[in-house]
């Protein structure tokens, strides 16, 4: 029965029909699995499998040797199908690794940001804090600075009103009570002077008239509240405050950036990454790591429950594609020139070939090497 990948497991009771049989049954690959104690004692097994002949033994003797070679056959699917789920329980411990792995960079972004939250929280309710201080105590202290200079700017503007008014009398004033009007005009002007006076020692300054008695007081009470030291302290908290902020602003996504880094190796995109996204990306290598293990995990189960013929095929055709591309790498390698490799019966180069070094560090693990016979040996057997 032609299969696309052959398996023959050579026993001492496999003569050299059994084995040309076992080996050309493959479409793409023939895999010769052979228990040998090193690649010598593979090779004096191969030639001594070539050397038997049971032509001669009568139609008994071949009928039980057919019999041996299809269970040489039936044993090399099974050794195929137990090396596929052996592969798959590998792998999925490797996912399983790699799902612990993202598993525990998720958590450290999920710390940086919980930190990051915190300390952001605990800035921004300090510059809160202390400007809602500075704002209550600055309010505490212009009230009545605002209603002493509002008193102040209405007496000097009453008085200068008064002393215009009292000018403007004595130009009109006749012969006889023009003496008398010159004198309430210096008068008026001197209690306008003094109070303007009293207003620029207290406050820095004095309005010219009405009509700059409100913001003039505004401004000098906001200036005196400034220089009060309670305000001042408070102010300077505040400010201090804010300026602590923006460090942290700052540095935030530096850390965020280091760690996806250390993360994600030389991905450019982690020079983009904060403690969320990072996070996120993560999460998602996490489930998707998970998921191929419980994936591998199934397949696994699921070869195990079909027949061995049925699981050997289904093996074959996961594998094709690899079988192909080896067996066009082998081809290409195969047909050029190399007098060592003709002085061998086994057409697979156990001291120099890359796929048998592969299968020996693998321990036969994955016996999908291409070749007109691929010899893997066991010693542990």
């Amino acid at each position: 029965m032609t299969v696309d990948t052959a398996h023959t497991v050579l026993s001492d009771e496999m003569d050299a029909a059994g084995a040309y049989v076992g080996m050309t049954r493959g479409r793409t690959a023939n895999v010769l699995h052979v228990v040998a104690v090193d690649e010598q004692d593979a090779r004096e097994q191969f030639i001594d499998a070539f050397a038997r002949d049971s032509a001669d033994r009568g139609l008994a003797e071949a009928r039980k040797q057919v019999e041996r070679d299809m269970h040489g056959i039936i044993a090399g699917n099974a050794a195929t199908v137990a090396a596929e789920v052996d592969q798959l329980i590998h792998d999925a411990a490797k996912a399983d690794r790699q799902t612990a792995v993202w598993d525990d960079a998720a958590s450290q972004f999920a710390r940086l940001r919980e930190q990051h939250a915190a300390e952001l929280h605990q800035l921004e309710q300090a510059v809160e804090t202390t400007q809602a201080t500075a704002q209550q105590l600055h309010a505490q202290v212009i009230a009545p600075l605002r209603a002493e200079a509002q008193t102040d700017g209405a007496e000097i503007a009453a008085l200068r009103e008064r002393a215009t008014q009292a000018q403007q009398e004595a130009r009109s004033a006749g012969r006889f009570s023009r003496r008398r009007a010159e004198r309430d005009t210096q008068t008026a002007t001197s209690e306008w002077e003094q109070a303007r006076d009293r207003a620029t020692q207290r406050w820095g300054s004095a309005p010219w008239g009405a009509g700059e008695v409100e913001s003039w007081a505004e401004r000098v009470s906001q200036q005196r509240a400034g220089q009060d030291p309670q305000v001042r302290d408070a102010s300077k908290a505040s400010t201090v405050a804010k300026i602590e902020l923006n460090p942290a602003h700052k540095r935030h996504p530096l850390e965020a950036q280091g760690l996806a880094r250390r993360v994600f190796r030389n991905d450019p995109a982690a020079q983009f990454l904060t403690a969320e996204s990072g996070e996120r990306r993560a999460a998602q290598n996490t489930e998707r790591w998970r998921g191929r293990a419980t994936d591998l995990r199934a397949e696994a189960v699921e070869l195990r429950q079909l027949p061995t013929d049925q699981a050997a095929e289904r093996v074959q055709a996961k594998h094709q594609p690899q079988l192909s591309t080896r067996h066009a790498k082998s081809s290409s390698h195969a047909n050029a020139p190399n007098d060592s490799a003709s002085k061998t019966p086994i057409a697979h180069q156990p001291s120099t070939s890359q796929a048998h070094r592969a299968a020996r560090v693998l321990d036969c693990k994955n016996p999908y090497f291409q070749g007109r016979c691929n010899v893997l040996c066991r010693s542990d057997i």
